[in-house]
């Protein structure tokens, strides 16, 4: 294996483990919602605050992702994240209203910086035509993430309590932050400070704006990241709600929606940098996604238990598979070093989904009901694939016309 294709994977694995981490404090509160809810005499549809919160509160790490990068290293700003990840999951295994409440904000900070610190990471890492895959290949990580905050928090909240689930992830985080030195030392190059990401938000955002392709891909990643978040954060309470089934069995359905995700991704990255336009693909995950939520929303509160398992996989195979790909799309599209500022800047775009999307689907499940919050989503998912630009980058073009080896 060559010297520089090893280096990519590496770090590739290191950030997709990052990303499991963050994501394990994305969903453990949203999985055990139904025991956080009947422990604290709070409704369950409270999660969707709980998320919009995260979001929200991402929003300032995310604009500050270009400054953070250029004065600490992304190395440094990456372990900075899974400490305040870790911290967030400490505040809520205290047990009350003020800790959730703080560790939403504590959660959101921790992830903000995420992705733009990944993304500049890897694009400095990995060759132009291999970025959907790797970049694809890092974002596996939410559903690794998903999947094992699905099926272990329930099990842990069942012989112990959900704040002892909270505690022990809050540790597993917290050990991993100091096993990221390794990686920082190894590839120190790859995220000095300096004039790697001095671009700043304020000018990220302003190109944003001119460039129509970002601008497109940014309103549509803010459907698309609605759709996804409210399949993650609602799935579990759907099910223990409107199809009666335990706390367990419904994250078995959440963890079958996360491996979906896990599998569209890898393979969506992969057909992107071989086959077919990122943009082509874009367009279909949207479509899919319209079509499946629309399904669970008219069908899946009375649908049998082998209808509704392959159903979450092929939800979760196109509404927590489309990231990868996009990522890669936006590193095409910007200078190598703008990479990292460029994608917070479009993150805050796409952050309002997924800051609106679980208050409008609390909202509507409140007055109407779970599936019929399902339903708008889809529409929504549906307007975020009208979006879409309609040319492909020069990377696209080159690979589908049968340009790269």
């Amino acid at each position: 294996m060559p010297a520089a294709h090893s280096s990519a994977l590496a770090i590739s694995l290191w950030l997709n483990v990052v990303m499991v981490m963050s994501t394990v404090s994305l969903f453990a509160v949203p999985v055990l919602a139904p025991a956080i809810g009947a422990d604290l005499a709070t409704p369950t549809a409270l999660v969707g605050v709980f998320a919009g919160t995260i979001w929200a509160t991402s929003l300032v790490t995310a604009i500050a992702a270009g400054t953070l990068i250029a004065r600490f290293g992304a190395w440094r700003v990456t372990q900075l994240g899974l400490l305040l990840c870790a911290s967030g999951l400490f505040a809520g295994a205290t047990g009350n209203l003020a800790g959730l409440a703080l560790a939403a904000v504590l959660i959101g900070l921790g992830n903000g910086a995420e992705t733009p610190t990944s993304s500049q990471l890897l694009a400095r890492s990995v060759p132009p035509q291999r970025r959907a895959a790797y970049f694809s290949l890092k974002q596996t990580g939410v559903q690794i993430g998903g999947v094992a905050t699905a099926v272990v928090f329930p099990l842990l909240a069942a012989y112990m309590n959900w704040r002892a689930a909270l505690a022990i992830g809050g540790a597993a985080v917290l050990v991993f932050m100091l096993l990221v030195e390794r990686p920082r030392r190894r590839y120190a190059q790859l995220g000095t400070p300096g004039p790697v990401s001095t671009i700043q938000f304020r000018a990220a955002f302003a190109a944003i704006k001119r460039h129509r392709v970002l601008r497109r891909l940014a309103i549509a990643a803010a459907a698309f990241g609605a759709a996804q978040v409210c399949l993650n954060s609602f799935m579990v309470s759907y099910a223990v709600a409107e199809r009666g089934v335990t706390l367990a069995q419904a994250g078995v359905l959440l963890a079958v929606a996360q491996s979906g995700g896990l599998i569209g991704r890898l393979a969506w990255g992969w057909i992107a940098s071989h086959y077919v336009s990122a943009l082509s693909i874009l367009r279909g995950l949207g479509a899919a996604m319209a079509a499946f939520s629309l399904i669970v929303g008219v069908a899946g509160a009375v649908a049998p238990e082998w209808f509704m398992l392959p159903l979450c996989f092929v939800f979760g195979l196109t509404a927590s598979g489309w990231n990868g790909v996009f990522l890669a799309e936006i590193s095409h599209e910007v200078p190598l070093e703008q990479v990292g500022a460029t994608t917070g800047a479009i993150i805050v775009i796409m952050t309002l989904g997924l800051v609106f999307g679980p208050l409008v689907f609390a909202a509507i499940q409140a007055v109407w009901s779970y599936g019929g919050a399902f339903i708008v989503l889809a529409a929504i998912a549906a307007a975020g694939t009208i979006a879409l630009p309609r040319r492909m980058s020069a990377v696209d073009s080159t690979r589908t016309s049968g340009g790269l080896p």
